[in-house]
C-alpha cells in the first residue's frame, strides 16, 4: 500500500502505514473500481486536485 500526503509518497513496503476512514470513505472504497482514491476538503478546486492525484499508475505497484 501507499500513500501519498502533500508530495511525498509513503510506501508500507518501506515503513507501516495506517489510514483512518470514516465510515463514508468506508462506503466509497468498497465500490471502488480503479486502484486510486484520493480525500481533500470541499473547498479544493477540482483541477488541482487532478494535479494533485496526476501520478503515474506505475508508482501504486506492490513492488515499488
Amino acid at each position: 500500500m501507499k500513500v501519498k500526503i502533500g508530495d511525498k509518497i509513503y510506501n508500507s513496503f518501506h515503513e507501516p502505514i495506517m489510514i483512518i476512514l470514516t465510515n463514508r470513505e468506508k462506503e466509497l472504497i468498497s465500490q471502488m473500481e480503479d486502484t486510486l482514491f484520493c480525500s481533500y476538503p470541499d473547498e479544493t478546486k477540482e483541477e488541482d486536485i487532478n494535479k494533485f492525484m496526476g501520478i503515474c499508475k506505475e508508482k501504486t505497484t506492490e513492488d515499488s
